[in-house]
């Protein structure tokens, strides 16, 4: 890749700044912070138990239930986890703006 994208995102982001292959950066226009993940079988987790799910889909919901009583002031996504369709086992974190 000769040069850096831009390119609308998902649910998780905005738009995402991809500056090579392996390497790609979401970019928020929001405030707060933001906590999200990826699988490829994303239909099927609402319905699993806790225990079922992948560890870091797991550590993805304790990181944003520990930042949602601990951040003030709290701004940003308070909702269920942010799960997008794609093959990444990272746990996502995008800081917005300060309000």
């Amino acid at each position: 890749m000769d040069a850096w994208q831009v390119t609308p995102q998902n649910s998780f982001g905005d738009v995402q700044l991809t500056i090579s292959k392996d390497f790609s950066v979401p970019i928020a226009m929001r405030s707060g912070v933001y906590v999200g993940a990826q699988s490829s079988n994303r239909a099927a987790l609402p319905s699993e138990p806790i225990q079922m799910l992948p560890e870091y889909i797991r550590a993805a919901m304790a990181l944003k239930g520990g930042l949602a009583t601990d951040i003030a002031p709290q701004e940003g996504d308070l909702g269920p986890l942010s799960v997008d369709e794609g093959g990444s086992k990272s746990v996502f974190i995008l800081v917005g703006k300060k309000p």
